[in-house]
């Protein structure tokens, strides 16, 4: 009776063991099903009039940083023209903003092979692989960033020697190119957990930066002039990288990917030589190739 009483309870164990596997697998499925149908489908969304509904959905929070960073924008423009900034200065003010922007795109264009790179390595569970895909992009990156500043750093720096005068132009463009150099370091950090999966910020740490620039530009023209400009720009790069890093730094550590080294990355970045013919296509824009990479679920 002893074996027979240890046999039921051990069939009654797992039987409860079954039931509780069984609750969660159910669980998990009504949580899905919730989410499913709390998030509009764009066929949906266009047949029955809910076309605001589906790009609120869609934009989230980055709609609130994209009027934020319009009004950025908008408010230097209205600073230069307040302070009868002559158009030939101001051109190359504008141009600066926008090429920054421009080369940011087609930067995180240009990661795709690395982000395919980093899926298939996760795929054949080689995390080690995955990691010297990145050291090897960010390695490239950093040596571009800093040639990048040296360049610009060294043109400006004997334009103003040259002239004996220090000009918003030259002030600018050094703090637009430094602003670009560590935007496109954590960016290739970022995009390398981003194949992976995606890096989840709070609200607040994606528009603080932009928040500390305007009050830099709106508090600070009274006392600094148009020198505000460029300072809001380091201002806010500066407190944008912080943040990056450390929401980066902790979705690294979620998904159990070492983070890459800085450097050894310097010494990586000749691996991708034979990588940037597919990069350029992908930062212009042409993603329709036969080898890009799918996401991982």
């Amino acid at each position: 009776s002893y074996r027979s009483s240890r046999v039921v309870t051990g069939s009654g164990g797992a039987a409860n063991d079954r039931e509780s596997r069984m609750a969660e697998l159910s669980q998990w499925l009504r949580t899905e099903a919730r989410r499913q149908a709390a998030r509009p489908d764009l066929l949906a969304a266009l047949l029955s009039g809910g076309g605001f509904a589906y790009a609120r959905h869609r934009l989230g929070f980055m709609a609130i940083r994209m009027l934020l960073r319009t009004g950025v924008h908008a408010l230097e423009i209205q600073l230069l023209v307040a302070a009868f900034v002559p158009w030939e200065d101001l051109a190359p003010l504008i141009g600066y903003r926008a090429l920054c922007s421009l080369f940011g795109a087609a930067h995180w264009g240009a990661l795709e092979v690395m982000r395919g790179n980093v899926r298939d390595a996760m795929r054949r569970r080689r995390p080690e692989s995955a990691r010297a895909a990145i050291e090897s992009w960010l390695g490239l990156t950093l040596w571009a960033a800093g040639a990048l500043i040296v360049i610009v750093f060294g043109a400006e720096l004997a334009s103003t020697l040259a002239s004996g005068v220090i000009e918003l132009r030259a002030v600018y463009a050094i703090a637009c190119v430094m602003r670009l150099g560590s935007d496109s370091v954590l960016r290739t950090l970022h995009s390398g957990v981003f194949a992976i999966r995606r890096v989840y910020r709070p609200l607040w740490s994606t528009l603080v930066a932009d928040v500390l620039e305007l009050a830099v530009l709106a508090f600070g023209f009274g006392e600094l002039g148009l020198l505000s400009i460029p300072l809001g720009t380091l201002a806010g790069g500066a407190c944008d990288g912080i943040l990056v890093y450390v929401f980066v730094r902790r979705a690294y550590l979620q998904r159990r990917l070492q983070l890459p080294s800085p450097w050894r990355s310097f010494g990586a970045a000749w691996r991708v030589r034979n990588e940037l013919g597919l990069a350029a296509r992908h930062a212009l824009g042409d993603h329709d190739q036969p080898d890009a990479a799918e996401g991982v679920a």
